[in-house]
């Protein structure tokens, strides 16, 4: 009769929180991601020729997101974001000396909306991953200042990305989720428009575990 007892509660505790995957649940929470880059590059201006430059970026995004178990483990997710960066440009060697010890700043504002098809491999409903294709949608306006001789044209720039995402997913109470990005296989094309020219650049790769992973938190709720 213990054994049984015991047979019972673990499989109704399976069931509890097995619940918080299944067809009908929906989340509802936020994200917030931070990060920061040092960055050597190489820079070809017309008006200086070709450099070497040294850029610091600190950033920051967060938002919030809806998710909603379309089948048990394979959600749906909705994310809007606000994203802020600073970046610091120093340049090494310029041809011209007075560049070599002046820094260009960058800031830069924008805003990002994605959707997400995941599917969840779980242990015992409490841990595990989750992955899925996304797609991206984002804009961001840019605005420099620093050196009164010289400095980065301010651009506006729009794209779109899409993926497969990978994910960590942990669940420390039953209404509770909480998830980190951890990386993933990524397509992005964006288009930067500054008042004397217009360029275009296309980024294809994998990541995992970058300099800026994304943390969400979320409330789980639902029949």
């Amino acid at each position: 009769m213990k054994k049984l007892t015991l047979l019972l509660l673990a499989a109704l505790s399976g069931l509890s929180a097995g619940a918080q995957t299944e067809k009908g649940k929906q989340w509802i929470g936020g994200s917030f991601s931070a990060g920061h880059n040092k960055i050597q590059e190489s820079l070809n201006y017309t008006e200086v020729g070709l450099m070497q430059a040294t850029r610091k970026q600190n950033s920051f995004q967060l938002g919030p997101s809806y998710t909603y178990f379309v089948a048990d483990k394979l959600s749906l997710s909705a994310e809007v974001a606000y994203t802020h960066a600073h970046s610091d440009q120093t340049y090494d060697n310029s041809p011209n000396p007075q560049m070599n010890s002046g820094t260009a700043e960058t800031t830069i504002n924008g805003y990002d909306a994605s959707i997400h098809l995941d599917k969840y491999y779980l242990y015992d409903n409490k841990v595990g991953i989750r992955t899925g294709p996304y797609a991206q949608y984002y804009t961001a306006k840019a605005k420099t200042g620093g050196m009164s001789d010289f400095a980065a044209t301010p651009y506006n720039s729009k794209g779109f990305g899409a993926g497969l995402s990978l994910d960590f997913v942990y669940f420390p109470t039953k209404k509770i989720a909480l998830i980190a990005t951890l990386g993933g296989l990524r397509y992005s094309k964006t288009k930067y428009e500054s008042e004397n020219s217009t360029n275009e650049q296309t980024d294809f790769g994998l990541t995992f575990l970058n300099n800026a992973p994304s943390f969400t938190f979320a409330y789980i709720f639902g029949k």
